[in-house]
């Protein structure tokens, strides 16, 4: 039986972007990434310091890049649907699904926590849905 090489592409494609959402979504990656927002957030609530404002910005816009490249990846799914049928590949998929639900969960939390703060800033809307789809 020849092989599909169209889906061999694109069941590659899907591992390699599974990897690097994994990579990314790592217990210690999210871990850092919160506790660097939590902490410019605390420091910019005492003081307006431009350096803390910096820090922030910056870890938001990695945490902006996350939800993008989710949101970039289900669409992807949707259009190639037939990679479904892989059981090792959705066994995968599942455990990505995991990270993705603990990111939402930070960042719902850091919401939570800081009254809608991130709400206010430039990319408040891509992580308001990300962090509360149903409103979307």
């Amino acid at each position: 039986m020849p092989i599909d090489l169209e889906s061999f592409r694109e069941g590659y494609r899907v591992r390699t972007k599974m990897n690097e959402l994994q990579e990314l979504c790592s217990q210690s990656a999210v871990d850092r990434l919160f506790r660097t927002l939590e902490r410019n957030v605390d420091i910019m609530a005492l003081d307006r310091h431009n350096t803390s404002q910096i820090n922030f910005e910056s870890s938001l816009k990695q945490a902006v890049n996350i939800v993008t490249m989710f949101t970039d990846f289900d669409k992807y799914l949707a259009e190639h649907h037939y990679l479904l049928s892989d059981a090792t590949l959705s066994r995968d998929l599942a455990f990505l699904k995991g990270s993705k639900d603990s990111f939402r969960k930070e960042l719902r939390r850091l919401y939570v926590l800081r009254d809608g703060l991130l709400s206010a800033l430039d990319h408040g809307n891509v992580l308001r849905d990300f962090v509360y789809p149903n409103e979307a």
